[in-house]
């Protein structure tokens, strides 16, 4: 896949995930008695769809706004790409995962040099790792994202049983 193609399947990625959250935050913020929650859920479907986190919502963020509505990220994924396919439960909550846990799964391919680099520069700015990240690690990869985030997740419980 060209850088081109690559961009604009990123592209296309992104725009369907963020017009999807934004209905789902909506929709639930709509629901919600308690006003506190409820405010999160509408001022985070507006930054998403007035393009202030556009590419930007960390996984943090992301997280956050799943625990408000009783969601799991595996529950993001299959409404989003309607499939059921993901069998993983992740030792790491979904907020914990940063930039640096996806440069081992990137190191030795040649198309991922630039998330690389912006990733490396992510991690020393202290910046959260977004969904734009991560779909595109999920185009470089070609695995589904919850894949991504399972192999993530083994390479850091290998970490902590390293002796």
């Amino acid at each position: 896949m060209g850088s081109n193609n690559l961009y604009e399947s990123l592209l296309s990625e992104i725009k369907a995930i963020n017009s999807f959250l934004v209905t789902l935050f909506r929709l639930n913020a709509k629901k919600f008695k308690d006003k506190h929650q409820s405010n999160h859920l509408w001022k985070k479907a507006y930054r998403i769809n007035d393009k202030v986190d556009c590419y930007n919502i960390t996984l943090r963020a992301l997280d956050k706004c799943l625990s408000i509505i009783n969601w799991s990220f595996h529950d993001l994924e299959r409404a989003i790409y309607k499939i059921d396919n993901s069998k993983y439960t992740f030792k790491t909550p979904l907020c914990e995962f940063k930039n640096n846990d996806l440069i081992p799964l990137l190191i030795d391919i040649p198309e991922g040099k630039d998330l690389l680099y912006r990733l490396r520069c992510n991690a020393k700015k202290k910046c959260g790792l977004t969904i734009f990240n991560l779909c595109e690690a999920k185009l470089i990869l070609n695995k589904p994202l919850s894949c991504i985030l399972h192999e993530i997740d083994i390479n850091k419980l290998s970490q902590c049983y390293k002796i």
